[in-house]
């Protein structure tokens, strides 16, 4: 029987409480970037995407940094003026239960900063990766996007109709690659597991 934890040491003792924080991703995967966020009918859309996923990290990546920065400031501050009080003074206890807020703080801010670094090259990756659109090309493309978009779309709706699988579940197939899933066929298929849907006239006769 383990010993009830009755105290932040016995925490911190048991295991590496921050290096435990930073073992899984904060914001989005890598594979959810590139397989499921960024699987959009056409490269400008794709492109459009990551371009404001980017901005969005990157303003993430610069406010946790200066939080992190500042943080930082105020806890040597705060150790500097209890370090100056006498020893056993109220004033001197308020000052170390500063750092020590500003401390966590910034334990807080540098996971946020990792993250972000990575979240942001994972876009700067994906980027390299699609043709450069520009105002232009997006709007010249956009005609083609929604034509694929309601295609698919009425597809997808047409095999729920006989398989009862939601719409947005099959969406998710798709992104997954390859022959997700084949209307003509009825199946749904990943990674050689095959899924036999019901045909359209075998629905009609239920």
């Amino acid at each position: 029987m383990t010993n009830e934890i009755t105290s932040i040491e016995q925490i911190e003792n048991q295991t590496d409480i921050w290096e435990l924080f930073d073992s899984v991703p904060k914001g989005n995967s890598q594979f959810q970037i590139k397989r499921m966020l960024l699987q959009e009918y056409g490269p400008e859309r794709a492109y459009r995407f990551a371009v404001l996923q980017l901005r969005t990290s990157y303003e993430a990546l610069k406010t946790a940094r200066i939080d992190r920065d500042r943080a930082k400031v105020k806890m040597r501050r705060a150790r500097a003026r209890a370090k100056a009080c006498f020893f056993w003074s109220s004033k001197r206890e308020l000052l170390l239960l500063d750092a020590e807020q500003h401390e966590l703080e910034l334990k807080l801010q540098e996971g946020l900063v990792k993250d972000a670094f990575i979240e942001v090259q994972a876009y700067l990756d994906a980027l390299k990766e699609l043709p450069k659109v520009t105002r232009k090309s997006f709007e010249a493309g956009e005609q083609n996007y929604w034509e694929r978009r309601f295609n698919c779309q009425a597809q997808r709706e047409a095999l729920q109709a006989v398989s009862g699988i939601s719409s947005g579940l099959l969406e998710n197939f798709e992104k997954m690659g390859g022959d997700a899933y084949d209307l003509t066929r009825g199946v749904i298929a990943h990674r050689g597991e095959r899924l036999n849907l019901p045909s359209p006239d075998n629905a009609r006769h239920d």
